[in-house]
């Protein structure tokens, strides 16, 4: 699906509607689930740890050290109670920093927030998901005319996966504050 939205995009600053329309068509021919609980739903790819088998590399233990940039926790978006968002508590944790603040750009970003990786040799990765369905699809509603379903898409998104209270867009909204929005979604879906 992705490899056919990108193929077929416009140059920058124009819209194809036609492209979007059969993004929509694609993603309604897919494994697409509208309920809350199928959001993980995807394929993924298997990994076993029998003789002759792939194993998973990104497991906790051999990527500890897999750092994720300061602003992954301090960009994420706050639920009514003051807590972060459910996919940054979920997908990151602390560590020490592994750099040193030096002011020399050798050393690295130094940061405490670090990616929670697989759990093991053998634990699947997902290669899409029904999350990221939902936010193709917001994309592609919005740039079709169906900004209130796209609205709709995106806080389904914001209050089933993240925690979070619905969105401020409106069918109003300009076309830079759904991407500003949508762009926020992604990255904490697809992170």
């Amino acid at each position: 699906y992705r490899a056919s939205i990108v193929a077929n995009r416009p140059s920058a600053g124009v819209t194809c509607t036609g492209c979007y329309a059969s993004a929509l068509t694609a993603i309604n021919a897919s494994f697409f689930d509208p309920s809350a609980a199928a959001l993980n739903t995807g394929p993924f790819h298997t990994y076993s740890t029998s003789t002759g088998d792939a194993q998973n590399t990104l497991f906790f233990s051999s990527t500890g050290d897999i750092m994720a940039h300061p602003s992954i926790v301090t960009d994420a978006p706050l639920k009514a109670n003051g807590t972060r968002d459910n996919r940054l508590l979920a997908k990151v944790d602390s560590a020490t920093p592994l750099h040193n603040p030096s002011p020399d750009a050798t050393n690295g970003i130094p940061s405490t927030a670090r990616y929670k990786m697989y759990a093991d040799r053998s634990a699947p990765i997902k290669i899409i998901t029904n999350e990221e369905l939902y936010l193709l699809r917001a994309e592609a509603r919005w740039f079709t005319g169906d900004k209130a379903n796209a609205i709709a898409d995106i806080n389904f998104i914001r209050v089933n996966s993240g925690g979070l209270d619905p969105s401020a867009l409106t069918v109003a909204s300009t076309d830079a504050e759904f991407i500003t929005e949508l762009l926020l979604q992604r990255r904490y879906s697809l992170m």
